[in-house]
């Protein structure tokens, strides 16, 4: 049967609008809902954020899109179930009737990312457009350490800041946590230690290492031995777009809010020699604050508890690849550790990848419960394929995706190891609960 789009009472609050339509599911806290988006019994609703409920599909189809930046309702994309072609409204969701068992749904509208669910499971979907290009809005911190003249320096020894700002993992790409992660500012003048740099809107904590590199007396880097001698946070920091702040001072942690830690890696893939380790605190709010030290396999260091900045748990996040400034990438992730020995899962391969303009094919990963495949060009991703049946390791972009037949375009294929319900998830959690990522990306002629 034909698609058709219908729509109940709801007060939309963002929009400060009254319409007909179904009220947003929202989680009753910050971690609430996180893994499922199963909603009380009612008319179809959207899923904040965006997901998928209600299954198995036995008839009807209901799909919201929303925008990924405001959540606000989009009216006018293309809706594509099958052969059925429809558009969304701004109301309800628009309804697809006569399906039964999994179905591929793709939405398209100028000026966002195309969305494409391969192996959808339930009969209430909301499906979140990024715009293009996507525009994180930042406001510009700076500020300095606290008593940095009164840090003392041995002979033939240098004392440098590493300052680190916290990251949100409520993000539909967990590359943009690890780039955030791996981004720091460095600063060596005596007189002062100060930074300066934009940082995304919301919740922000300003972190530093203060170290001591003994130079051994020479000038290759090699040798040097570089040890942690004080801990420094701003606390917890409101970001406001536009509203740049200075003055913001890191402050040293006592020795009361410090512990010693032991990391156990997992081995790297073959090929994948280049390990980073980043440790986090973790918020309930999805803030992880990175802690600016790199641990070697099964050390033990001296870091701050979680609770120096109001958290309870650690995240551990391992990175592999050929070289830092590689495509080719391994993450593990370790969440809500509790302890003092900190064991890292297993690694996955990363797919090794077979492409042109317009079809991607991937290796197979044993382990792997979802892919991801992507189309970029110089602006970003034209379209991502989401697929939830890890048997499939191939896709294809219809013209109707408009993807460019010359100038610039990559191919990206991910895999991740999460556990989800493909007829009962939210879209943040498969990447917030990610116990393991790869990635591979190719240019296209």
């Amino acid at each position: 049967m034909p698609p058709s789009t219908r729509g109940s009472c709801f007060v939309s609050l963002a929009l400060f609008v009254f319409g007909c339509s179904a009220a947003p599911d929202t989680p009753a806290g910050p971690d609430a809902g996180i893994d499922a988006a199963t909603p009380d019994a009612g008319p179809p609703r959207p899923i904040t954020g965006g997901g998928v409920r209600g299954g198995p599909i036995a008839g009807a189809v209901h799909v919201f899109v929303v925008d990924a930046v405001t959540d606000a309702a989009i009216a006018g994309a293309e809706i594509r179930i099958g052969a059925e072609i429809a558009t969304s409204i701004a109301d309800g969701p628009t309804t697809f009737e006569g399906l039964t068992g999994p179905q591929t749904i793709t939405v398209v509208l100028a000026g966002y990312r195309a969305v494409v669910w391969v192996g959808i499971a339930g009969a209430e979907v909301t499906i979140p457009l990024t715009p293009r290009p996507h525009m994180v809005p930042t406001a510009n911190l700076s500020g300095q350490i606290a008593d940095w003249t009164d840090i003392p320096v041995a002979p033939q020894h240098e004392k440098t800041g590493d300052v680190r700002v916290s990251a949100s993992s409520d993000d539909d790409d967990p590359l943009s946590e690890i780039t955030s992660a791996l981004t720091g500012s460095i600063c060596s003048d005596a007189a002062a230690c100060t930074f300066s740099r934009g940082v995304p809107v919301g919740k922000a904590t300003v972190v530093a290492a203060v170290l001591d590199r003994d130079t051994r007396g020479t000038s290759s880097l090699n040798d040097d031995i570089t040890t942690v001698t004080r801990w420094a946070t701003s606390g917890p920091l409101d970001v406001v777009e536009g509203m740049p702040q200075t003055g913001v001072t890191l402050t040293a942690l006592t020795a009361a809010a410090l512990q010693e830690v032991t990391v156990t890696l997992a081995a790297p893939p073959s090929g994948l020699p280049s390990v980073s380790t980043m440790l986090f605190a973790e918020l309930l709010d999805d803030e992880a604050i990175r802690i600016p030290w790199t641990f070697a396999n099964g050390t033990t260091d001296t870091v701050p508890r979680p609770s120096a900045f109001g958290a309870s748990t650690y995240r551990l996040m391992v990175l592999a690849t050929t070289s830092p400034s590689s495509s080719r990438r391994s993450v593990t992730f370790a969440r809500n550790l509790s302890g003092t020995t900190l064991v890292t899962p297993a690694h996955i391969s990363t797919p090794i990848l077979t492409a042109t303009r317009v079809t991607g094919a991937w290796s197979p990963i044993p382990t792997a419960t979802l892919y991801e495949a992507s189309w970029a060009d110089t602006i970003g991703e034209r379209v991502r394929i989401t697929i939830f049946d890890p048997s499939i390791t191939s896709v294809d972009a219809p013209a109707y995706l408009g993807l460019p037949a010359d100038g610039y375009l990559g191919f990206r294929a991910s895999a991740s190891v999460v556990a989800f319900d493909p007829a009962d998830f939210r879209v943040r959690s498969l990447h917030t609960q990610a116990e393991a990522f790869s990635t591979n990306l190719v240019s296209l002629p």
